[in-house]
């Protein structure tokens, strides 16, 4: 049976707030008895009304508007607005002057996301979650900063 100390355990404090936000947003009531599955899509480029479920007029996304219609979305989230910091922002919950990502790693660069910033999949993990990422990472281009390094599977 799924209870909220079985994440809680390994969560700093800020991002024990961010799930327990989740998991009461997504009606925590529900979920007696089961585990919440986590979906994040981070879309470079892709503009407000580009997804049907935001713009009805567009109707090129109808799977994406299905499980945006079956799921909790959360739509508003403030971090810088180059590609490398903000998906550091999303994935540590921490700003890029905080995580010391303010600019974007190029191939040539020699570091990547710092290894003492920990992801939210490394938590989740923590809590016996299977993690994945699909598509560009963009924290760091040598293998100790790629995904397997930072929480996913």
């Amino acid at each position: 049976s799924w209870t909220m100390s079985a994440i809680a355990a390994p969560l700093p404090r800020a991002a024990l707030v961010c799930v327990a936000a989740l998991i009461a947003l997504a009606g925590g009531h529900r979920l007696h008895g089961t585990r919440p599955n986590f979906i994040v899509f981070f879309c470079d480029d892709w503009g407000y009304g580009d997804l049907g479920a935001n713009w009805p007029e567009t109707r090129e996304t109808p799977n994406m508007d299905a499980l945006a219609a079956r799921g909790m979305r959360l739509t508003d989230m403030h971090s810088m607005s180059v590609c490398t910091p903000a998906r550091a922002a999303l994935l540590t919950g921490r700003l890029g002057l905080r995580t010391g990502v303010v600019v974007n790693f190029s191939p040539d660069s020699l570091h990547g996301l710092p290894r003492t910033e920990h992801t939210l999949a490394h938590y989740l993990k923590q809590a016996n979650y299977s993690t994945g990422a699909i598509g560009k990472w963009h924290l760091g281009h040598h293998p100790e900063y790629h995904p397997t390094y930072r929480g996913f599977d």
